[in-house]
């Protein structure tokens, strides 16, 4: 057993190796030990504080407090600590102070209590907590950290900014608060679960999270969780991300790229049907070519060859003019011709391009000329384009027969023309892309010569140059479209595309006899040509220019063989094949298409359909023969 001076002795020496600044004083507050700890933390020797208050390392403005605090110390009994959650601070021998923490622990001796201070320099700590603080405030994100109970133990200026909270107003708050009432439910059990197994974890990536603002305003974020040491335990500390601004990104970029596939789509599209218009006329000039090689091409052949060569020569150019007409005028290479003129002159013009298909179709125009002549200082060339690509639209697209309004006022200062039909209507949101380049209300094979679909985007660059606008208007599909023209009566102007130049339908009328071919085109010089060829070969031939007129005309001509083209007005070619296929008596008929659509899923289509051969124009009209005549 210990004598008293050897448990001293141990005393001394257990003080001494303490990490911290270790300083034993009396009830009375008088040094009674110090380690040399405490010699470097204050900078006072063994000797300078040896039976000194203890007071003389407290700052002045803090004494008062500290001798109170030490008297009920003595009076208690019990080991306390001092600075959780205060601020103490200790003062040197220079005077300087810092920060402190005290544990408190009375040591009973036999003449009286002693009171043991153990004394930690928390300078380190408050520096690197400063660091972490301003880390925190300066993060771009809401940082916002809480307990294991939810409360909101610190957020940063940005948190303030995202939630419309000041951080006296959150501070000790559940962090439910910042969440939605319909996700509150499940977010402590999401919290819970952090705790249990505190590592990093992003809340939001693949599914949407939102936020919940001091006015009730939600807002989508993203959450990214870390777990932090501290000396109450693990904290959360979570960077709130609000992804708004990401969210509309990505949806803009989601529909730029539908716009991109979509215009991917279309460019192919646009080509398909260029291939297709531009064969429609190679055929009929390749077959009149070879008809004028025929040994008994007689002058009346000839001379139907040679019209029919010129009028689809004058249909290959149009369409490249169109081509070029519209590169020009987007490019704004264009030589505005300009002159005063009465605008009927460029009425009457686009009325007589515009004729020949509005009556090829059966449709009736209605002219609204104005009361009095209107003098516009304009090119009148590329005003008739203006009206006459409106009518041709106009009589392209309607299902049947219908009435073609065009009216021309002066409303002011402006002219204004309108031009109504009874055709397909649009959808609204064909509306606002009619006047895109490539843009077709209906590109389906079934209405066939549907030109390239830049008529209305040239309409539309025309009438801008000339300081005008044109809309586009329909109640819905199959109720009929309005365009409606206006511009000052004294802009610029432009140039024409000519009008089409279709003939009227015509229909060979041969003799019957054993081999008799029906052949259905809506391109009457296609149909034409095909028959005079065939004819030549000695076939029987029957030419028809729509789909239903070639299912009513087969059942009475009782065709050995078939013709068919893809691209008709009415019904597809595919269908017109399908029916025929489904009477008995054209089960085994053959049927051979001769159209312009020649990619791999049309030819596709066509098996599928029925169809025996698929031929893409202009087509050598000696194969078509051999074909013909290789069938029984």
């Amino acid at each position: 057993m210990q004598s008293a001076s050897q448990r001293e002795d141990t005393f001394r020496l257990i003080v001494e190796a303490a990490p911290n600044a270790i300083v034993v004083v009396d009830e009375d507050g008088a040094i009674v030990l110090v380690n040399s700890q405490t010699e470097k933390l204050f900078g006072y020797s063994r000797e300078e504080l040896a039976g000194q208050s203890v007071e003389l390392l407290v700052p002045n403005r803090f004494r008062g407090a500290h001798l109170d605090f030490r008297r009920s110390f003595v009076a208690k009994g019990r080991a306390r600590p001092m600075g959780a959650g205060l601020d103490l601070y200790g003062r040197r021998k220079d005077g300087s102070e810092f920060p402190v923490e005290i544990g408190l622990n009375p040591i009973r001796t036999e003449g009286g209590v002693l009171i043991l201070s153990a004394i930690v320099d928390l300078t380190e700590r408050r520096r690197a907590e400063q660091r972490f603080r301003l880390a925190i405030e300066s993060a771009p994100n809401g940082m916002v950290m809480v307990d294991r109970r939810g409360a909101i133990v610190m957020m940063n200026s940005r948190a303030e900014e995202l939630f419309g909270y000041s951080r006296n107003e959150l501070i000790g708050q559940p962090v439910e608060t910042l969440v939605p009432e319909r996700f509150r439910d499940h977010h402590p059990a999401y919290r819970a679960s952090f705790f249990d197994s505190p590592e990093s974890r992003l809340m939001g990536a693949g599914r949407q999270l939102f936020g919940r603002r001091k006015d009730g305003a939600e807002f989508p974020i993203e959450v990214h969780s870390n777990p932090i040491e501290a000396e109450e335990g693990v904290l959360a500390l979570s960077a709130i991300v609000d992804i708004t601004e990401r969210l509309q990104l990505e949806r803009e970029l989601h529909l730029r790229l539908e716009e991109l596939a979509a215009a991917d789509r279309q460019k192919d599209e646009f080509l398909a049907m260029l291939a297709h218009e531009l064969r429609n006329p190679l055929a009929p000039i390749r077959n009149a070519l070879e008809i004028l090689d025929l040994p008994q091409a007689d002058e009346k052949m000839r001379t139907r060859a040679k019209d029919m060569m010129k009028r689809q020569f004058h249909h290959l150019v149009r369409l490249v003019d169109d081509l070029l007409d519209v590169s020009r005028i987007i490019t704004g290479r264009v030589d505005l011709r300009k002159e005063h003129f009465d605008l009927t002159s460029a009425i009457t013009r686009a009325v007589e391009t515009a004729e020949p298909l509005i009556d090829a179709r059966g449709h009736q125009l209605i002219q609204s000329p104005p009361g009095e002549p209107i003098t516009v200082f304009a090119d009148v060339v590329r005003l008739s384009q203006v009206v006459s690509n409106l009518l041709i639209n106009a009589a392209k697209y309607a299902d049947k027969p219908g009435r073609i309004w065009l009216h021309v006022e002066k409303e002011g200062g402006d002219v204004v023309i309108r031009v109504k039909d009874e055709g397909i209507g649009m959808a609204p949101e064909m509306l606002e892309r009619v006047f895109d380049l490539f843009v077709q209300a209906d590109a389906s094979a079934k209405r066939a010569q549907g030109g390239l679909g830049i008529g209305l985007t040239l309409v539309k660059r025309i009438i801008e140059l000339h300081e005008g606008v044109v809309t586009a208007h329909s109640p819905s599909i199959g109720q009929g479209s309005e365009f409606i023209v206006r511009f000052p009566a004294e802009p610029r102007a432009m140039e024409e595309l000519p009008g089409p130049a279709d003939s009227p339908a015509r229909e060979a009328n041969p003799e019957p006899g054993e081999r008799r071919v029906l052949i259905v085109d809506d391109n009457v010089d296609a149909a034409e040509s095909i028959a005079i060829f065939l004819e030549s070969a000695g076939f029987s031939t029957r030419c028809v220019y729509d789909g239903v007129s070639a299912l009513l005309v087969a059942s009475a001509y009782k065709p050995n063989a078939v013709v068919l083209d893809i691209g008709l007005p009415d019904i597809t070619g595919y269908e017109v094949a399908r029916r025929l296929r489904s009477q008995p008596e054209f089960e085994r008929t053959p049927i051979i298409a001769v159209t312009g659509y020649g990619q791999h899923n049309d030819r596709r289509r066509a098996h599928e359909a029925g169809i025996n051969h698929h031929m893409t124009k202009p087509v050598d009209p000696d194969a078509l023969v051999s074909m013909l005549a290789a069938f029984p």
